[in-house]
């Protein structure tokens, strides 16, 4: 499973390298994408107003941790998180099935954590990256999607994007496109009441972002998959003109530039025009340390898939950081970004799924 934000930036306040937009007024206007902080290498943490958050100011307000809080997860360091949160917050993880049951599962290991393992096809993976933290003694609810798992290796050694929204709280349910879309999203792993607890709580109608997620297919599924699907009907809500360019980038690339692959996926973004893949050229990723490591070979291409016929060779370019800091780590960020013809941006996905067939699925007749 997954789960993506995807924003119209053509009404946002845009930033360049001359000027600065203003600081929102208050904590309760952030709805804004960030990079992880890491201080050690400068990348210094400067708070909602600025560039860069920790997992500290993602999960705190003013110090505080939540009354309660929903993270999912692909992977989690529960002792870490919960130092962080001061054990003052009552957590429900939803978490990938690292053990390989393939079973339901959900527990209680204390009174302030609920464990629960959605059930997935064998072929599938939880890979979702989403929190929902309620403030209560603030009235603010804040959602965060990010390319981050519940590792302080995920937040302090690789490149991340954060999408953060803080909500004030309300006492009666208010409709919104952003909580129809995070209520379908909750309602593959809760119960109807539980969806309602956590979705029902905030005004979310400022917003004009939306939720993008997916679920594994069911072996020799016919039609296009759920997240091509999502796409194809949000991008054309967001879209006011077409893109003259389209740049895409995940931290794996896996078999997908094929032409097979390629040939459903600019539909999905509506990627008539030129698609540009961002990615690591083989020098980058030993400048940062990662070649032969356990995990690396999620970043490099088969050679076999070099060599075929269909690899899109055209479509790949290297990717590089705007912040020289930033040149010792990989980047995990998993993003779309559609610039017009002023050379602005139109619009982002950004979220947890990589450019690779397992995410974005792959089905037995394509349409």
């Amino acid at each position: 499973m997954l789960v993506a934000i995807a924003m119209s930036l053509e009404d946002q306040e845009r930033t360049s390298t001359a000027a600065q937009p203003p600081p929102p007024p208050s904590l309760l206007n952030v709805s804004r994408l960030f990079m992880n902080a890491i201080a050690e290498m400068g990348l210094e943490a400067n708070g909602p107003k600025g560039t860069c958050l920790s997992f500290e100011d993602v999960v705190l307000l003013h110090g505080e941790p939540p009354s309660h809080g929903l993270f999912t997860t692909f992977g989690e360091d529960c002792d870490w998180l919960g130092r962080v949160l001061k054990g003052k917050t009552h957590i429900t993880l939803v978490r990938h099935d690292s053990d390989q049951t393939r079973d339901t599962l959900r527990v209680t290991p204390h009174p302030k954590l609920v464990v629960i393992q959605p059930q997935i096809p064998d072929e599938g993976c939880f890979h979702a990256k989403l929190m929902i933290l309620k403030f209560c003694n603030r009235g603010i609810v804040r959602v965060v999607i990010s390319s981050c798992n519940l590792t302080p290796g995920d937040w302090e050694g690789m490149g991340q994007i954060i999408f953060l929204a803080d909500f004030p709280s309300v006492a009666s349910p208010v409709s919104s496109a952003f909580g129809r879309d995070l209520a379908d999203v909750l309602s593959i792993f809760m119960s109807g009441a539980e969806v309602k607890d956590w979705v029902d709580c905030f005004d979310a109608s400022s917003t004009k972002a939306r939720l993008v997620h997916s679920a594994p297919l069911t072996p020799n599924a016919v039609g296009l998959p759920l997240l091509h699907q999502r796409m194809r009907e949000i991008v054309p809500e967001l879209m006011t003109h077409p893109a003259k360019e389209i740049f895409a980038t995940g931290s794996s690339l896996g078999m997908s530039l094929t032409n097979r692959w390629l040939s459903q996926f600019p539909g999905s973004v509506d990627g008539a025009s030129n698609i540009k893949i961002l990615f690591h050229s083989q020098s980058s990723v030993q400048f940062a340390g990662y070649a032969g490591l356990s995990g690396s070979d999620l970043l490099m291409l088969n050679p076999s898939a070099l060599r075929s016929a269909s690899f899109a060779r055209d479509k790949l370019y290297q990717l590089k950081w705007a912040n020289s800091a930033r040149e010792p780590l990989l980047s995990h960020c998993k993003m779309i970004l559609w610039m017009g013809d002023d050379d602005q941006p139109l619009a982002l996905y950004a979220g947890s799924a990589n450019l690779t067939s397992s995410a974005w699925g792959t089905t037995s007749r394509p349409p």
